[in-house]
């Protein structure tokens, strides 16, 4: 489908989220990516869903249709084969939001209020031929590939949106590193001032870790 080298890490996803014949014959031939979640997603809780698209530099095709529905149960793709995903997703990319960068990636992100219990995350195109927008892109030019629209994907993070907030405004002259060295170890450094005490919480609020006194700190010249 092309080449784009990772957001970050070593390695991304991709998916075929449209597919045209011609100006006239279409078919919802989709392509989807399905994950176990860390944790069941907490009722009345908003989250926020974010992660990076880039078009697939090969293909004929780009569309903006693509979404991502949250499940409590895990999709079997067989009930399901060629085509679109017949479900309402929370969050869908905005067709004003064109997504054919095929050199950087775009953002896109969005919220949502759980019902409670959904434990899966399926992300693609949910549309069938006729609502997607399937356009030319103007560089394909490998035959195989002109009738397909592509997306590689990376970086998804599905979190509650007060976590987020709490971090983005969290602000400190001091420059903390986090060195993980097994489950239950991990070492923190700070470059300016000594380390009291500390506590690790994690994205629902929940104590992970906690330590009123450091007995020894060390400094390094």
């Amino acid at each position: 489908m092309g080449y784009q080298q990772a957001r970050t890490g070593l390695g991304h996803g991709g998916i075929c989220h449209g597919f045209k014949n011609s100006p006239i014959q279409s078919n919802s031939y989709r392509e989807y990516i399905q994950t176990e979640l860390i944790d069941s997603l907490i009722q009345g809780i908003e989250y926020s869903v974010s992660f990076y698209v880039s078009a697939g530099d090969s293909c004929g095709k780009y569309s903006s249709n693509i979404g991502t529905y949250f499940s409590n149960t895990e999709i079997d793709t067989v009930i399901y084969p060629n085509a679109n995903l017949n479900f309402q997703p929370q969050f869908e990319n905005p067709l004003t939001n064109v997504l054919n960068d095929n050199i950087g990636w775009t953002h896109l992100s969005g919220t949502f209020i759980a019902n409670g219990g959904e434990k899966y995350l399926i992300l693609g195109n949910f549309r069938d031929s006729i609502s997607s927008t399937i356009l030319n892109t103007g560089w394909g030019s490998i035959p195989s590939l002109v009738k397909s629209a592509y997306l590689y994907i990376d970086d998804i993070l599905v979190a509650p949106t007060d976590s987020l907030t709490s971090i983005n405004e969290f602000h400190s002259n001091d420059e903390l590193t986090l060195f993980t060295l097994s489950e239950s170890e991990y070492e923190i450094f700070s470059t300016n001032n000594p380390i009291n005490s500390y506590e690790v919480v994690n994205c629902l609020g929940q104590n992970i870790d906690k330590k009123n006194k450091i007995e020894c700190i060390f400094y390094t010249n």
